[in-house]
């Protein structure tokens, strides 16, 4: 097993405000990756990091522990996401193994957890983070100033997507680590990081009131059920 899970959740959201709280089937978003942890029996712990109230009492009432309140200053706009994880993992004494689970993605479930807990645990690696696949290297572009498209890598556009280059995206669901490699390169990149794959529904990543609406409709429309984690 992992020796804790940790799941950040502040209380400011500029572009979906109170985000953490919105309701998804029947239960706030911060309670999606909650039971999804528990449910997984794969961590010791479940520990919400939050400067808010409101998602401290959402996330207890979940299951999840909130022994601390998070810091104004790893609460801000300026925090990362790696001031935030340092912090947790300082505060919870160094645990050897840590995962790091962001609330927006409700769709990942204890079964994903499951998967990518065994494969991190039995493949000897550093870290493993989840990804999604995405459109073939040769379709990638950038925009100029003028509004032009230029191609960022080569390859032919015209060709078969089955045939080319596939490129991945990481989807912020799922992130597992060794503390130790963790903390010396402080990046959640380090140089001996696996994948695990998961689809394009599951890996819905919540940052607007576009893919809330989105992952809403998923939801109501059994697509994925709530009850189901």
């Amino acid at each position: 097993m992992i020796d804790v899970a940790i799941i950040p959740a502040r209380g400011g959201s500029k572009r979906l405000p109170n985000k953490n709280l919105r309701f998804i089937g029947g239960k706030p978003l911060i309670a999606w990756t909650v039971e999804a942890a528990l449910n997984s029996n794969c961590f010791n712990r479940v520990v919400v990091s939050t400067d808010d109230e409101l998602i401290a009492k959402a996330a207890s009432d979940a299951g999840a522990e909130v022994p601390f309140m998070r810091p104004k200053e790893f609460a801000s706009d300026k925090a990362t996401a790696m001031d935030v994880a340092i912090h947790a993992v300082d505060y919870l004494g160094t645990p050897d193994l840590f995962g790091f689970l962001q609330p927006t993605s409700p769709l990942r479930t204890s079964a994903h957890l499951k998967e990518a807990t065994s494969k991190f645990l039995t493949s000897g690696t550093d870290a493993l983070i989840s990804v999604s696949n995405g459109k073939p290297s040769s379709w990638l572009f950038e925009i100029d100033t003028k509004g032009e498209l230029s191609k960022l890598l080569n390859g032919d556009v015209a060709s078969h997507s089955q045939h080319a280059q596939m490129v991945c995206t990481p989807n912020g669901a799922i992130y597992l680590y060794r503390t130790e490699i963790f903390l010396s390169y402080r990046t959640f990149f380090p140089p001996k990081t696996m994948a695990y794959e998961m689809s394009y529904i599951d890996s819905i990543d919540i940052d607007d009131l576009d893919d809330f609406q989105l992952v809403e409709c998923i939801v109501d429309n059994g697509l994925r059920l709530a009850q189901t984690r």
